[in-house]
């Protein structure tokens, strides 16, 4: 199952930090290997999604953490998507349109 929350201390000396899961108040430990594919440091309140399991002793620590942004399975990411190729649509019609109406008009002109 994948949690989202925030980063909410990090330590790039140490590499590694803190999320705050939304709804709640409990740290989940993060380490720099868990991010998957990240070219940069984590920073301070970025969002994330994430998976839990148990270090060694039983504290909660985060897994195969991406961010939001990057998350092809964030809430949002699809429906942004759908709304960038519906834009990208409508502006394809004007522009056949607008071409279309050009070639009509030198037609009857």
């Amino acid at each position: 199952m994948r949690y989202q929350g925030r980063i909410t201390r990090w330590s790039d000396e140490r590499e590694f930090g803190f999320i705050t899961p939304n709804g709640s108040r409990n740290l989940v430990f993060v380490h720099i290997k868990a991010f998957a594919n990240r070219p940069q440091r984590p920073v301070m309140n970025e969002l994330v999604n994430y998976e839990l399991s148990d270090d060694p002793v039983g504290r909660a620590q985060a897994e195969n953490v991406t961010l939001v942004s990057d998350d092809p399975g964030a809430a949002g990411s699809s429906f942004r998507r759908r709304i960038s190729i519906a834009a990208a649509g409508l502006i394809l019609f004007f522009i056949a349109a607008s071409a279309l109406g050009v070639i009509f008009l030198k037609g009857h002109g």
